[in-house]
Parts: structure tokens; C-alpha cells; sequence
């Protein structure tokens, strides 16, 4: 019921949905020390936490976190009523629930490629998807479908329709072509059908990039040390070109890295030069957070269901209230989805900050 907001999971939250290639052990060099590198998932939907100078950070239905990344490069729409519009990284808030594709396996990108405002009636509860990466064998225009085989080799069919959409190097069906790999994010219909939600092919152009996340355990001049959570130490060489992000902004250069901070390190898979520095905010990792429904709002006290049990939080002129439509305690009605981050004292919560869906749930 209870999540502690650790670490390992703000290096999760850091890496947010890229993917990585393997290192091949015969391809490194003898006196450098690769970092391994980890799949990541391509497709995400989730709720806006908070959002940042360059980066947002998203609860996925299944509770887990991530912290998307955004440049001058990242599409924004918006998807009400049927109808799509276009839409600005300014106008993304906490509370939003979206859709975030990073649409290939082994991708280069650092940043989301297309971010979709899900409709005000979204409810996560109804939410079933498939995220699949494979390669293209079969094109059926005439049914508009398509066959690819996946990267454990399950042969699967899958179905498009004019909601469908297209990233990377796709922007239609006609791009489809066979031997070209994609990453999809699918639906089941009712007859058992997938239907393609989003599908993407990466730039085989461009370099692959991997990313290891750690503790800072040293700082040169243009070097930083990191140790992994498997307990192995990487350093890497910080140029001119490295970019640098974090929560606040605060994080402009090495200069402004110290010893223990939780970091995310993008590099090219065959050297050890850090690309981008992403940096956790680490007054995250004493909070603990909670989701539940509001019972009860008002004065100085909020009250959520968990489950079969009710907690109830302190809220004070330090409490953050997040969420579309939301400006402060009272706007928070019964039935409302919420998520708390708080901190236990003397047996007390005090809520730190609270994410408000905008409409209660359907009943």
C-alpha cells in the first residue's frame, strides 16, 4: 500500500522510457569499463507528478515512476472529444494524465518524441495494452495490418485504424515497409483483435546511446564517478557539449554536481563521454506516497480511502496541491483520485504534496 520513493527507483525515474543495446564484450575497449545496459519500456500512459524546467515526472497505473524528458523536437497534442489539437510543453500540469512514446527499441533519443493529452473522462482503471518491439515481415494494405515478429520471436498481427499514430522515422501506414524494426504500443478488442495504438521505427542513422544510473562517488574538473546499484564504478569524461537537467533547473554544469547526488548518465555505447547528466531531486527519497480517494477536504486535513483502510493527512501553507482545475484544498472533492507524498512525524502525516485528478471516477 505504502511505496518509499528509493533510489533504485529514482534511477528508474531518471532512465524514464529509453531504451539500450547490450554491450558485446568483444567490442570494448581492454582499458575502459562499460556500464551494462538494460531494456526500457517504449510506451508509457500516465499521470503528470510535477513538471520541470525540460522534464516531467508520470505515475504509470501500475504505480511505477518515470521522469520524461522533453526538446524543441517533441510533438504535443492533445486528444478531446475526438477531436486533436496542438499543444505546448507549458501547457502540461500535474494531475494530466498522458501518453508519452518513445517509439523504438535500442533508440538514441534522450527526449519524449510525442506526448498526447489524454481526454478529462480517462480512466486508468480501463486501461489494457500491450507494449511489443519486433520486425516488420508482412503488409496487408488492403486490411490495413500488419505482421511482425517479436524480439522472442512470437509472430503477431496487428490491426490500424485512423487513430493510430505514427512516430519517428513513420508518419503513416504506407511508410510500413518489411524488415524494419518498430516498437507498438496495442490494444486488445473484443474479438481478441490488436489494434495499434502507436507505432515507431527509429533513424538506423543514428548512434546508439546507453545509460547507466548511480550514486556521484567522485568529481574531477571533467570527469564524474558514479557507482552502479550493481556495485560496480563507472567515470566518465564531461565535454562542453554535455547537457545537463534537473527538477529546478539548478543543475547548469559539473560544477553543481556533489558527492551522493542520484544521477543519470547518457553516453554513446562505445566510449565512456557523458552526453547528458539528468540528476534526481534527492528531498524525494524521504517521502513516502500513497494513492487513494478523497472522503474528505477541508481546513487543515485531508482524508483518502486506501484500499479498506482511510488515512488521514496534516496539510499546511508548505503542502503543494497539484492538479487540472485544482488550486488549493477545497477545490478537492469526495471520490476524487489523489496521490499523497508525505512524511511521518511524531506518529502524524503531513502531506507535502498532493496530485488531484480532475474529475472523480466514473461510476
Amino acid at each position: 500500500m505504502f511505496k518509499k520513493i528509493s533510489l533504485a527507483l529514482l534511477v528508474v525515474l531518471l532512465a524514464a522510457t529509453t531504451a539500450v543495446v547490450l554491450v558485446s564484450a568483444e567490442d570494448q575497449p581492454a582499458d575502459e569499463q562499460l556500464p551494462p545496459t538494460h531494456p526500457r519500456p517504449r510506451g508509457l500512459v500516465g499521470q503528470i507528478l510535477s513538471v520541470g524546467e525540460d522534464q516531467f515526472d508520470i505515475e504509470s497505473p501500475n504505480g511505477e515512476t518515470h521522469t520524461i524528458t522533453v526538446s524543441d523536437e517533441t510533438a504535443f497534442r492533445s486528444r478531446q472529444e475526438g477531436e486533436e489539437t496542438q499543444l505546448r510543453f507549458q501547457d502540461l500540469d500535474a494531475g494530466m494524465w498522458v501518453a508519452v512514446f518513445q517509439p523504438v527499441e535500442d533508440s538514441e533519443f534522450l527526449d519524449a518524441r510525442l506526448v498526447v493529452l489524454l481526454p478529462d473522462d480517462f480512466d486508468p482503471d480501463n486501461l489494457r495494452g500491450r507494449k511489443v518491439a519486433g520486425e516488420i515481415e508482412k503488409i496487408n494494405p488492403g486490411q490495413q495490418t500488419f505482421e511482425i515478429t517479436t524480439r522472442n520471436g512470437e509472430p503477431l498481427s496487428l490491426q490500424v485504424d485512423d487513430q493510430t499514430r505514427f512516430a519517428g522515422e513513420l508518419n503513416r501506414f504506407d511508410d510500413l515497409e518489411k524488415g524494419v524494426k518498430v516498437a507498438v504500443l496495442a490494444v486488445q478488442q473484443e474479438d481478441g483483435t490488436l489494434l495499434a495504438k502507436f507505432v515507431g521505427a527509429r533513424n538506423q542513422d543514428r548512434p546508439h546511446l546507453q545509460r547507466t544510473g548511480g550514486k556521484i562517488t567522485q568529481l574531477g574538473e571533467d570527469s564524474l564517478t558514479i557507482l552502479s546499484q550493481q556495485g560496480e564504478e563507472y567515470t566518465f569524461t564531461v565535454t562542453d557539449e554535455t547537457r545537463f537537467g534537473s527538477r529546478n533547473g539548478d543543475i547548469q554544469g559539473i560544477e553543481d554536481l556533489e558527492l551522493d547526488m542520484p544521477v543519470l548518465v547518457i553516453s554513446k555505447l562505445d566510449d565512456l563521454t557523458a552526453m547528458g547528466i539528468l540528476v534526481a531531486d534527492p528531498a524525494l527519497l524521504s517521502l513516502e506516497r500513497v494513492p487513494g480517494t478523497v472522503q474528505s477536504a477541508g481546513g487543515s486535513h485531508l482524508t483518502i480511502n486506501v484500499e479498506d483502510e482511510k488515512m488521514q493527512f496534516t496539510v499546511d501553507e508548505n503542502t503543494r496541491i497539484k492538479g487540472r482545475g485544482i488550486d488549493d484544498l477545497n477545490d478537492l472533492k469526495n471520490g476524487m483520485k489523489v496521490l499523497v507524498l508525505y512524511e511521518e512525524i511524531d506518529g502524524e502525516y503531513l502531506a507535502k504534496g498532493i496530485i488531484a485528478g480532475p474529475h472523480p471516477p466514473h461510476p
